[in-house]
């Protein structure tokens, strides 16, 4: 059953992996704190109405994308403290998301793949 309706608020998570979001709907993350040794920090897929606000990324796989949306739609990031070089990665039926306008063009990855 998928997630839905859920609102988090100051969450600090660490550990091997970051967070995951799958098949979920109207969710709401405000202040997050991640530090994580493998994959991206956060990976967001088949998703619908995610909003995060105020992301930082303490520390996370230096060899891989630290945000990654995976068709996903109606959703926004916000506020955020991420240093990488790559920083976002967008691919799959995604729309409509609202970036921070702080986040420079050349640190964006975007594979759109139009199913329709």
């Amino acid at each position: 059953m998928p997630v839905n309706n859920v609102t988090m608020k100051h969450i600090n998570i660490g550990g091997k992996r970051g967070v995951r979001i799958s098949e979920a709907k109207n969710i709401k993350i405000d202040d997050l704190w991640i530090s994580n040794d493998l994959e991206s920090a956060v990976s967001i897929s088949n998703c619908d109405s995610i909003s995060i606000n105020n992301l930082n990324i303490v520390k996370t796989d230096k060899e891989k994308t630290p945000i990654v949306y995976t068709n996903v739609t109606n959703s926004s990031l916000t506020n955020f403290n991420i240093l990488p070089e790559k920083l976002i990665e967008i691919s799959g039926n995604s729309k409509n998301i609202q970036l921070d306008k702080q986040i420079p063009e050349n640190r964006i990855k975007v594979e759109i793949i139009d199913v329709d």
